[in-house]
């Protein structure tokens, strides 16, 4: 009797390799994602985020702005030369009675030097202007930061939220297999119907979806956040969860008190209006003369048939005093534009208060309600499980029925999907909270 190889040990060879390539995989991809802790995140978003690098530039270009500024304080010094070459002269050298050519070149130098000494204190309302549009642009920077902070923080949140909802949608899909093979024993047992049987597995199914859906919100909600730190939405982030943070809501006029000093929108707004008062006295500072000082020193030498050498050098200073008569109504028309903007600066740190103490309020509003809402879903969480347990316990002395089953666990589902929703979303009112004071990075050191 003919027999062949078996082939079992090379199926099971193949199965082997398949799973370690597997068990690689999965592996290479757990070390990747490392579970991120919210700081880690921030930090991220930080470095990553494109509305801080832009505020960064234009930090970088305010101080700039003051580095101009402040040139206007020291003199201009400059320097110049130059060299000249002709077409050399012939004549005859008795000495060595020869034909012979001469040279015919010249060099020159100059340096200039100038010192503004009074132009009606324009430079000095421009650098004030300088150093004041900085300032308002730090603060701007710093509320940047601030925001970024506060949206990884919402979505870091959400993230843990769309977490917390899938397992409460697992227990619910838990529960309801649970009650569908009671109800198909009791089924069996002649103490329940078909229809009941139905009932259940409808409920089932629904809850399955539900399983379904939580899972692609979770997904969904750990591509917005990955997207938002600037890495790729494809990646497996994971984040870790972190104890509850102390209750910071205070009272309400010590909050106002603290966001009135510190709020980076109310410091860049108050540095707005200084720099447009600079800007003010900048234009005025036109109907004014202007003095300054200055001094050159010029060398030139000249070698030539005629003249051998001829070294010349010229020093001259003095001072100069100019004053513009007229200028077509222009210096008029630059105070006005600087006056109008004045006002305005002042009406939108006026209405910026008003955005601040709004936000304020509404944050702390935000967040008593939030901290009673966790209260209050425990409570109910308690209830529907007590209430579940009563409807199992009737049902199954036939004095109850399927759907007051089915309604005690939709009931104790939702219970606990608004314990969830309750304990975040005051988590996201306390950073709100934080956000409206204007707490958060501090601005970078001045100059």
């Amino acid at each position: 009797m003919q027999t062949f190889p078996a082939r079992p040990s090379s199926f099971a060879a193949a199965a082997f390799f398949a799973a370690a390539v597997l068990g690689l995989l999965f592996a290479s991809t757990d070390a990747f994602a490392e579970p991120q802790s919210l700081a880690e995140c921030i930090d991220l978003a930080l470095r990553n985020n494109l509305a801080i690098a832009v505020a960064d530039g234009d930090l970088v270009d305010a101080k700039a702005g003051v580095t101009g500024a402040r040139s206007e304080f020291l003199p201009r010094v400059s320097l110049s030369g130059g060299w000249t070459h002709s077409e050399p002269e012939a004549f005859f050298d008795p000495t060595i009675g020869l034909l012979v050519q001469a040279p015919n070149e010249s060099w020159s130098a100059s340096a200039n030097a100038s010192l503004l000494v009074f132009d009606g204190f324009g430079n000095v309302a421009r650098y004030r202007q300088a150093t004041t549009t900085r300032s308002a642009q730090v603060e701007r920077s710093r509320k940047s930061k601030q925001d970024v902070v506060f949206e990884t923080e919402r979505l870091y949140f959400d993230l843990l939220k769309k977490d917390q909802l899938r397992l409460v949608q697992d227990d619910a899909l838990r529960l309801s297999d649970e009650q569908l093979k009671k109800t198909r024993a009791m089924k069996d047992l002649g103490a329940s119907t078909q229809a009941d049987v139905y009932k259940a597995e409808v409920e089932h199914s629904n809850n399955r979806l539900g399983v379904l859906r939580s899972e692609r919100d979770l997904e969904v909600a750990r591509a917005a956040l990955a997207a938002y730190l600037g890495l790729d939405p494809r990646e497996a982030l994971e984040v870790q969860e972190e104890e509850l943070e102390p209750n910071e809501a205070g009272d309400l006029a010590a909050l106002a008190d603290r966001a009135m000093i510190g709020h980076p929108n109310l410091l860049a707004a108050r540095s707005s209006i200084e720099s447009s008062r600079m800007s003010v006295r900048s234009a005025k500072s036109d109907r004014f003369p202007s003095v300054s000082l200055y001094g050159n020193v010029n060398y030139s030498d000249i070698y030539s048939l005629d003249t051998p050498t001829d070294e010349n050098t010229q020093w001259s200073y003095g001072a100069r005093l100019s004053y513009t008569l007229f200028d077509g109504l222009l210096t008029k028309s630059n105070i006005r534009r600087a006056e109008s903007s004045f006002v305005t600066a002042r009406r939108r740190a006026e209405s910026q208060e008003r955005d601040v103490l709004f936000g304020l309020r509404r944050a702390v509003l935000d967040e008593e309600v939030t901290a009673q809402s966790i209260v209050v879903a425990e409570e109910a969480v308690k209830s529907s499980e007590e209430d579940l347990r009563l409807a199992e316990e009737r049902y199954k002395v036939g004095e109850g029925t399927i759907l007051e089953v089915i309604d005690a666990q939709v009931n104790l589902t939702r219970a606990k999907t608004d314990r969830v929703n309750a304990r975040y979303d005051h988590r996201l009112a306390l950073a709100a909270l934080r956000n409206a004071v204007g707490d958060g990075p501090t601005p970078e050191p001045r100059e």
